[in-house]
């Protein structure tokens, strides 16, 4: 789009990016809009980001985080004969248990499951919670989840050797690996890591309460909801592995032709003298699926 060029040769790019932002509002709607979802290649590597926030559909009933134009521009891009696919999306997929259910129970309070009056009290609740994550748009995340499991096992001249979905936007970091109840043990292993803000750190009572939602109470808790309002859970079965950590992180991800690592550098946000040091480092094989971890890095 001639963006980087525009940079280059601006004293002060502030107006470059304030004429484009404006220039992309004109496309944000309709079957020709804007697209903020690319998709770049690494080697062997196919990187998809996933714009989760410029394509929704809210109509109650049918909500969906990526309209279908868009979700099958997402479809075909990930169909593609690669050793590793990277799904980059700013709001996490597979969220802890007890906030999964939570988010499922509230999109059905939302539309209206339960009468007017609680779809009020649940799209209060959706906006003060900040309810807004994947499980929130059940028909996105299941198709998701589908494509997934058809990428990981689908026998083809390339078979995949990892899939990792990358995330952030829930103020504290983890790694999972999901598990499709698919008796194939020779499809490609599917992890999510979560890597949130540098720096955005939660309050010790938010802590908390993340703590509490990752418990078997809240997961308990959450169940009952949805089997109140009427909604299965997913197939698709996961925990968090790695985490939760609320200290920043830093994570590499390298490929040596099909073998895949995940090198995790966890942080606390300062040392005695007032500067960010390095915790431990952590280090998770993503053919084998080992993980473990390495020691106390060094300051």
């Amino acid at each position: 789009e001639g963006i980087l060029d525009a940079l280059t040769d601006a004293v002060d790019g502030e107006r470059v990016l304030h004429d484009w932002a404006s220039s992309t509002e004109e496309f944000t709607g309709g079957t020709d809009r804007y697209r903020f979802s690319f998709v770049r290649e690494i080697g062997n590597v196919r990187l998809v980001i996933v714009d989760a926030r410029n394509s929704r559909t809210l109509t109650p009933g049918s909500r969906r985080i990526i309209d279908e134009s868009e979700w099958q521009w997402i479809v075909d891009t990930c169909r593609a004969e690669i050793d590793h696919l990277l799904i980059g999306s700013s709001l996490p997929v597979f969220t802890p248990g007890g906030i999964h259910d939570l988010q499922v129970w509230n999109e059905a309070l939302t539309d209206g499951a339960w009468g007017k009056l609680p779809a009020r009290f649940g799209e209060w609740m959706r906006r003060k919670a900040d309810l807004e994550d994947w499980p929130a748009f059940v028909r996105s995340f299941d198709d998701l989840v589908d494509l997934l499991a058809e990428l990981a096992y689908t026998h083809r001249a390339t078979p995949l050797r990892s899939i990792a979905v990358l995330s952030g936007d829930i103020h504290f970091s983890y790694s999972a690996e999901i598990h499709f109840p698919i008796e194939d043990e020779t499809g490609a292993r599917v992890f999510q890591l979560v890597n949130s803000p540098i720096r955005n750190a939660l309050r010790p009572h938010e802590r908390v309460l993340m703590r509490f939602f990752m418990s078997r109470v809240a997961h308990g808790l959450g169940r009952v909801l949805r089997r109140a309002i009427g909604r299965t859970r997913t197939r698709v079965r996961w925990k968090i592995d790695q985490g939760p950590v609320f200290a920043n992180c830093i994570g590499i991800l390298d490929y040596d032709g099909a073998a895949a690592g995940l090198l995790v550098e966890q942080a606390t946000p300062y040392d005695a003298a007032g500067d960010p040091a390095l915790a431990a480092t952590y280090r998770v094989d993503l053919i084998t699926g080992h993980g473990e971890q390495l020691g106390p890095a060094k300051t």
